[in-house]
């Protein structure tokens, strides 16, 4: 019998991945706020992890059908890598202007952006993964069965968003109201919002 994961256990491999490979710039960010509070820089990132990894399952879960979850998440990583290398090496945020910048580019522009050290890194963090995220074979279900998954999912990314509000709450809503910004970091959601 080959090995298989559940639709649930592909939506958190990927959402790990997302969290260490493609938000160095949110990190950064992160580190960077003044941390008055009681609770250490170290727990806060710490705490953010597995709140980014719940949201991250959570919408991925949502997603999970037979034949979409899978080109869904190769198209997500190959943009996640772009998006990674550009605010690294650009020190940009996916707002709406920049959204806005991207969509107003002419092609001469945007190749003149695509240099040999764009093409390693989405290469080697884009490309490869992709790959080995692809090759990662689903175990998928009846309709009612996979239902019940999906939700499971849903459940899995709000129990890890609700366990990290519980013991850190007031670290975060002051992040987050002090620092809107935050939003555009992080990947890929900053950029697939403005979107769709």
């Amino acid at each position: 019998m080959r090995f298989r994961v559940s639709s649930l256990s592909y939506s958190l491999i990927v959402a790990v991945v997302w969290t260490i490979l493609y938000n160095g710039g949110l990190w950064s960010f992160l580190s960077r706020l003044p941390w008055a509070s009681g609770v250490g820089q170290a727990f806060f990132l710490v705490t953010f992890f597995f709140f980014l990894v719940g949201a991250l399952t959570l919408l991925l879960s949502l997603i999970s059908f037979r034949g979409l979850l899978k080109p869904v998440v190769v198209i997500l990583t190959l943009t996640n890598a772009s998006a990674s290398y550009f605010m690294q090496k650009y020190s940009i945020v996916f707002d709406p202007g920049m959204i806005r910048n991207i969509v107003e580019t002419d092609l001469r522009e945007a190749l003149g952006l695509m240099t040999w050290g764009w093409a390693l890194y989405v290469l080697a963090l884009g490309v490869l993964p992709s790959v080995l995220l692809a090759l990662i074979p689903i175990q998928w279900r009846d309709w009612k069965r996979q239902w019940i998954w999906r939700m499971g999912g849903v459940a899995t990314g709000l129990a890890l968003i609700g366990g990290v509000a519980a013991v850190a709450y007031q670290e975060y809503a002051s992040v987050f109201r002090n620092h809107r910004e935050v939003r555009y970091y992080i990947l890929p959601t900053s950029y697939s919002y403005y979107l769709v």
